[in-house]
């Protein structure tokens, strides 16, 4: 049912309330789970080159996909292009095609970038207002600015240190009321004592973080989607403006090239 919560193997307690039912246990391995994973990022951090790629692995999302995609486009693929030895194409057809390819970088950055960021933001609003479903609800850790946003009332005419005191307390406030309905069924299934509170916290950390990183993934795959939904309508915005572009800034090599334009 929870994260974090297993069957808890122990002797009987000789006491008149048992604490923790023989036939279960409690596993903190999430706790352990989060140390360890700090000291390997730790070690990882002393190393410049192993820091630089954890960066960007943590970063990476279809957004940084999109962009190492554009500067390859608009640098390295003109290169190959203009100066291919095995094409027959005569020059300025090679400069024609190698100086489309910057073109169509720059727009996929405006288009796709542009949309998949409205995308992102939205899922983060729907996850954080717990109206994903639970596999991506965050409800119970808004942002600051999800909070602000539905705080404005309460936040109005506050100080920035009376301000962040308020947010921290309805932070707490939110991942408490979690914790309290884990508690609840937990003794509902006949657990008692003092591990359910600890059990029930590292639970809401276990579900947290899996969500955050469901969301991550989903956040991914929309990207993905809207990418190739949108490519139809970012290579006839292409096929129009670059012979147009290259009428007005290069006609010489506009006509030297042979096949007419290109299309996508």
């Amino acid at each position: 049912m929870l994260h974090g919560i297993e069957k808890f193997n122990s002797p009987p307690v000789k006491a008149k309330s048992i604490n923790i039912r023989r036939d279960n246990h409690i596993n903190f391995c999430g706790s352990n789970t989060k140390l360890i994973n700090q000291l390997v990022k730790d070690e990882i951090i002393q190393n410049k080159l192993a820091k630089f790629f954890f960066n960007v692995k943590e970063k990476a999302n279809e957004n940084f996909n999109i962009l190492v995609n554009a500067l390859g486009t608009a640098l390295v693929a003109p290169i190959f292009i203009a100066w291919n030895p095995i094409s027959k194409e005569n020059q300025d057809t090679k400069t024609y095609s190698a100086l489309r390819q910057p073109i169509s970088a720059v727009l996929a950055v405006l288009t796709q970038i542009g949309i998949n960021t409205q995308a992102n933001k939205y899922l983060d609003k729907l996850a954080h207002h717990g109206k994903l479903g639970p596999a991506f609800d965050l409800s119970m850790n808004p942002p600051d600015k999800v909070l602000i946003s539905s705080m404005k009332n309460s936040l109005k005419g506050k100080t920035k240190e009376a301000a962040a005191t308020i947010l921290a307390a309805k932070k707490t406030e939110l991942k408490n009321k979690q914790i309290t309905k884990i508690v609840k069924g937990l003794r509902a299934q006949g657990y008692k004592g003092e591990f359910i509170m600890k059990a029930a916290e590292n639970a809401i950390e276990s579900k947290i973080t899996q969500n955050i990183t469901n969301l991550k993934r989903l956040k991914i795959f929309t990207g993905m989607f809207v990418t190739l939904a949108i490519m139809p309508f970012t290579c006839w915005v292409l096929n129009w403006i670059y012979p147009r572009f290259m009428d007005f800034f290069f006609p010489s090599i506009s006509r030297g090239k042979k096949g007419g334009n290109k299309k996508c």
